[in-house]
C-alpha cells in the first residue's frame, strides 16, 4: 500500500522552501542592486561631489551678501533710531537739572549746568555728541566744534547749499522734533563733508533746540566690522573658508591672508580675475595652491560682488579635502551597504521563524479539525449525529461541516421516509386484504338480500328492514374504499386542473365551520396541475377537517400557490417543475414532536380519530409523483404544503395520464 504524505506537512515543507527561495533571491536582488549603486557611485562620486561643493559654495557666497544687504537696508532706519533715542535721553537729562533746580538756582546757573553737563555726554566711542542752538540760530554748545560756540549760524550752508542752522530752528519751532540730514565735518577733520543724520527737540524752558547725530559713514564702519568679525568667527573651523576684498583698493578685509594688498604684483592677475568674474555676475575659478599644510592640490574658487559696499566676497576650497570627504562618503555608503544587507537578512530570519511558528499553530487547529471531521464520519457511519460546528476553528472547514451536517440530515429524512413508506406498505398490504375478504363476504350478503328481496311482495313488512340493511352494506363498502385507497392511494386517473376551478363553494366551503374565514389566493390563477380530481378533494376534505379540529373556537385558512423548479436535493427527491399549494391555518399548531408522528397510521391527536387521514394524504400524494411538506409551531398555527406536477402546456382537461 502507497504511503500517502501529510498535508499539513507537505504545506509546510513547501512554504518553508518557498520562503529560503524568495529570500535567497531577495538577497541577491538586493546584492546586485547595491553593486551596481556601489559602482556606479565610485564613477560618479567625485562628479557629483564637485558639483553638490560647487552649489553649496555658491549659496554660501549667495547668502553672506543677502545677510549683508539686509544689514545695509537697516542702517538708515537704525541710525534715525539710535539719534532719536539718545536726543530724547539728553533732553530728559536737561530736563531734570533744570526742575530740579528752578527753585534755587539763578538762570545762568541752570543754563552753564545743562550745556556743561551735555558737552561730557557722548556715545559709540565718542561719535555721537549734542549740541545747543538757541532758536535765534545762536550755537550754544557744540562739543565737535566749539569755536562755533556763541555765534549766529543761521547762515551756515552745507556743500548742497542747505541752511542746515535755519532749518533745524524752523523744524524745532514748528513742529516741536524731528530728524533733519545735512552734511558736516568731522571732529578733528574740519575739511571733511560727510551726511550725518540728526533729531531735534525743542527746549521749551529756554527756547533752545537740543540735539544730536550720527554720521553714516561711522554707522556703516561699525555694522561691516560687526559682519566681518562674525562671518570669520563661523567660518574658521571649515575646510572652506570665506574671503572679503575691497574691489578698489584691492586689500583683503577678511581671509587666509587678511591685510595683504592684490594689487602687488604676484596677486594681481588673480585680482583682475576676480573683478572681472564677480562684476559679470559672479562664477567660478580653479589656480593650483599649497594648503597651510603644505600640500600641493588644487584650490576651488567662488567670488561674486556686492556692489553696495563695493566688496568681493567669495568662498574657497581645497581639492585634497574635498577628495578626503569624497572617500569618507564612500566609506560611509560601504558601511550602509552592509547594514543594509545585514537588516534584509535578519528580516528575513525572523519572517520565516514567525511564519513558521504560524504554520505550526495553524497545523495544530487545522490537525484538531480534522480530527473533529474523522470522529464525525465515524459516528455517521453509526449514528446520525451530526458535526459540532463550533469546534471548527476555519470557515472552509465549517462550511464542509455544514454541507456534511445536511448530509446527515438527509439521510436521516431519506431513512424516515423508507421506514414511513415500509410502514405504510406493510400497513396497506394488511389493510388491502383486509378490505377485499369484507368485499366478498359483502357481496354474497348482498346478494342473498337482493334475491329475498326480489321473494317478497311489495307490502311485506320485512322488505324495509332488508332496504336498510342493503342502505347499511353500501356504507360499509365505502369504508372498504378508503382502506383501498389507503392501501394503495388508489390509481389516480390525471388530468389537467386548474386551480381557480379546484376550490369551487359546493366543494370545499361546505366543509367549514361557519366560524372558520377561507381566504382563497388562487381564484384568479392561471396555475395549472396534473391531479386526479376526486382524490385531490379527498386530501383537501382532509386537511380541511383537521383545520376544523385545530380551530375549534374559529380562526382562517389562507390558500395559496406558486410555480416552483425542484432539485434532486428536496428532500423527496424530486426534481422538475410542480405547483407549491400552501394551505395555512391560524390553529394551536403542534410541537416538533407530534409532528413527526403526523402520517404515522392511526396516529391521531383526537380521541374520536382514527389515524388514517394524513396517511391517506401522504398516499396520494405519492401516486400523485408529488410530496408533501408539514411546518408548524405551538400557537402559530399549521402550513401544509402539496408539492403537485404542474400539467405540460400541451395537455387539456380532456386528456387522461396514468402515473
Amino acid at each position: 500500500m502507497n504511503k500517502r504524505k501529510s498535508l499539513v506537512g507537505s504545506v509546510r515543507l513547501i512554504t518553508t522552501i518557498f520562503l529560503i527561495i524568495l529570500s535567497l533571491l531577495i538577497l541577491t536582488i538586493e546584492l546586485t542592486i547595491h553593486r551596481k549603486d556601489h559602482i556606479q557611485t565610485l564613477n560618479s562620486a567625485k562628479e557629483d561631489f564637485y558639483r553638490q561643493e560647487k552649489e553649496r559654495m555658491e549659496c554660501e557666497v549667495n547668502r553672506i551678501i543677502e545677510r549683508f544687504s539686509f544689514q545695509s537696508e537697516r542702517v538708515a532706519q537704525s541710525t534715525r533710531n539710535e539719534v532719536k533715542n539718545r536726543t530724547k535721553e539728553g533732553y530728559t537729562i536737561a530736563r531734570a537739572i533744570y526742575e530740579n533746580g528752578r527753585d534755587n538756582k539763578s538762570t545762568d546757573l541752570l543754563q552753564k549746568e545743562i550745556l556743561e553737563t551735555l558737552r561730557l555726554l557722548s556715545y559709540r566711542d565718542g561719535l555721537g555728541y549734542y549740541f545747543v542752538i538757541r532758536l535765534d540760530g545762536v550755537t550754544l554748545m557744540n562739543k565737535a566744534a566749539p569755536f562755533v560756540e556763541n555765534q549766529d549760524r543761521r547762515e551756515d550752508r552745507d556743500r548742497e547749499g542747505n541752511y542746515f542752522i535755519k532749518d533745524m530752528v524752523k523744524l524745532a519751532r514748528e513742529e516741536g522734533e524731528g530728524h533733519y540730514s545735512y552734511l558736516w565735518f568731522k571732529q578733528n577733520d574740519l575739511e571733511s563733508d560727510i551726511e550725518k543724520t540728526s533729531y531735534v527737540k525743542h527746549f521749551e524752558p529756554y527756547d533752545w533746540l537740543i540735539g544730536t547725530g550720527l554720521y553714516a559713514e561711522d554707522i556703516k564702519n561699525d555694522l561691516q566690522k560687526s559682519l566681518l568679525a562674525s562671518i570669520e568667527y563661523v567660518y574658521s573651523e571649515t575646510i572652506n573658508y570665506v574671503f572679503i576684498i575691497d574691489k578698489e583698493e584691492g586689500e583683503i578685509l577678511l581671509g587666509q591672508n587678511k591685510g595683504q594688498n592684490l594689487r602687488e604684483a604676484d596677486a594681481m592677475q588673480r585680482f583682475d580675475d576676480f573683478r572681472k568674474l564677480s562684476e559679470e555676475g559672479g562664477g567660478f575659478l580653479e589656480y593650483p595652491a599649497l594648503t597651510p599644510e603644505g600640500v600641493e592640490c588644487q584650490q576651488l574658487i567662488h567670488v561674486n560682488e556686492f556692489e553696495e559696499w563695493n566688496w568681493i566676497i567669495g568662498t574657497t576650497v581645497y581639492t585634497d579635502k574635498l577628495e578626503t570627504q569624497r572617500e569618507e562618503i564612500i566609506l560611509h555608503e560601504h558601511i550602509i551597504q552592509r547594514q543594509e544587507i545585514l537588516r534584509i537578512s535578519v528580516i528575513t530570519f525572523l519572517c520565516v521563524l514567525i511564519i513558521t511558528l504560524l504554520l505550526n499553530m495553524i497545523n495544530r487547529y487545522f490537525l484538531q479539525d480534522i480530527s473533529s471531521f474523522s470522529r464525525f464520519f465515524k459516528q455517521a457511519a453509526l449514528d446520525d449525529i451530526p458535526l459540532e460546528k463550533e469546534l471548527l476553528r476555519y470557515r472552509e472547514l465549517a462550511d464542509l461541516g455544514e454541507y456534511a451536517n445536511q448530509m446527515v440530515e438527509e439521510k436521516k429524512n431519506r431513512e424516515e421516509e423508507r421506514h414511513k413508506l415500509r410502514t405504510l406498505e406493510s400497513l396497506g398490504f394488511l389493510a388491502a386484504g383486509i378490505a377485499h375478504d369484507f368485499n366478498n363476504a359483502l357481496m354474497g350478503i348482498f346478494g342473498n338480500i337482493e334475491l329475498a328481496l326480489m321473494s317478497l311482495d311489495n307490502n311485506d313488512a320485512v322488505q324495509s328492514y332488508l332496504s336498510r340493511a342493503i342502505e347499511a352494506m353500501d356504507n360499509t363498502k365505502s369504508l372498504t374504499g378508503r382502506l383501498l385507497t389507503f392501501s394503495r392511494g388508489g390509481r389516480p386517473d390525471l388530468h389537467p386542473l386548474s386551480l381557480k376551478t379546484l376550490f369551487s363553494p359546493g366543494e370545499c366551503y361546505s366543509i367549514l365551520r361557519n366560524n372558520i374565514e377561507l381566504i382563497n389566493n388562487t381564484e384568479s390563477s392561471e396555475l395549472q396541475i396534473l391531479a386526479d380530481r376526486t382524490q385531490l378533494l379527498l386530501v383537501l376534505e382532509i386537511l380541511f377537517n383537521n383545520c376544523n379540529e385545530a380551530m375549534p373556537d374559529g380562526g382562517s385558512i389562507h390558500i395559496n400557490a406558486e410555480k416552483t423548479n425542484l432539485l434532486k436535493s428536496f428532500p423527496s427527491q424530486l426534481s422538475g417543475s410542480f405547483i407549491r399549494l400552501e394551505i395555512k391555518d391560524t390553529g394551536k399548531g403542534m410541537d416538533k414532536e407530534t409532528c413527526g408522528k403526523i402520517f404515522d397510521p392511526y396516529f391521531s391527536t383526537k380521541d374520536t380519530g382514527r389515524g388514517l387521514g394524513l396517511p391517506t394524504v401522504y398516499n396520494i400524494m405519492k401516486q400523485h409523483r408529488g410530496h408533501i411538506a408539514v411546518k408548524s409551531e405551538p400557537g402559530e398555527g399549521t402550513t401544509v404544503s402539496l408539492y403537485i406536477p404542474e400539467a405540460p402546456p400541451s395537455l387539456t382537461e380532456a386528456d387522461s395520464v396514468y402515473p
